[in-house]
């Protein structure tokens, strides 16, 4: 689909944003949030931080909820002679639960961290999405490239790919179906957020 075709054309409820290491996509993702919640957008989700973890080389990832109510790590503690680290299933199923538990049905925006190997193998998140997409909620998450394969299969032509930028993700909001008494119908101009 050529890009004029793609800017004109309603967006889907989901949107996964394709990323390349070592693009800092987790910035990208807070700048957005923050734009949409300038513009007053209720935001909800999770995002992906990192901390230095003792038993882990290099950084620990974690889990933090928009709203700052969660930060939970997600990574398998191997010891200080491992040679990496694993993503914790029961750490990430907690946390899941978690989100489904406290997914706010009145935000405009739902933002999860990643679409990646655990979503590709039917984990992770995926159930979170499935509900997003069920509910017609706008969701945003991070796709790295190795798993896009995996994410258009898993949305089937009811998820949209972004580039990595501030602009593409703006303008997927700005396109999505709208309610008749949505402030931000009509809009056309990424640069309003």
């Amino acid at each position: 689909m050529d890009n004029a075709a793609f800017e004109k054309s309603p967006a889907n409820w989901l949107a996964g944003i394709v990323f390349e290491q070592p693009f800092r996509i987790d910035a990208l993702i807070g700048q957005a949030v923050s734009a949409f919640k300038a513009r007053g957008l209720e935001v909800a989700g999770v995002t992906q931080t990192y901390s230095d973890t003792p038993g882990c080389s290099g950084s620990q990832l974690r889990l933090q909820s928009i709203d700052g109510a969660m930060d939970m790590p997600i990574m398998e503690p191997r010891g200080h002679f491992s040679k990496g680290c694993r993503l914790d299933y029961r750490a990430m199923a907690d946390a899941t639960a978690w989100i489904e538990n406290t997914l706010d049905d009145e935000a405009d925006l739902i933002v999860l961290n990643r679409f990646g190997r655990a979503e590709s193998e039917g984990n992770g998140l995926r159930t979170i999405l499935q509900r997003c997409a069920e509910e017609e909620r706008p969701t945003l998450i991070a796709v790295r490239k190795d798993y896009v394969a995996a994410w258009n299969e898993f949305h089937g032509g009811l998820g949209d790919v972004l580039p990595a930028n501030l602009d593409a993700i703006v303008d997927w909001y700005l396109r999505l179906p709208r309610q008749p008494n949505d402030e931000f119908a009509g809009r056309q101009n990424p640069s309003l957020l």
